[in-house]
């Protein structure tokens, strides 16, 4: 599977964009348990 998604920051500064997505350990999408969490974020400097 896979994501993309694109945003425009209206006025400059820094940023922290984050992320929060779960995986399953067989690929299972619909499954409730044994999931995977993942939280990711960056660091986004508007100049």
């Amino acid at each position: 599977m896979e994501f993309t998604i694109t945003h425009t920051f209206a006025a400059p500064g820094t940023y922290f964009a984050t992320a929060y997505v779960e995986s399953h350990t067989e690929g299972d999408t619909a499954a409730t348990a044994r999931r995977l969490p993942n939280l990711a974020a960056a660091r986004v400097v508007v100049h």
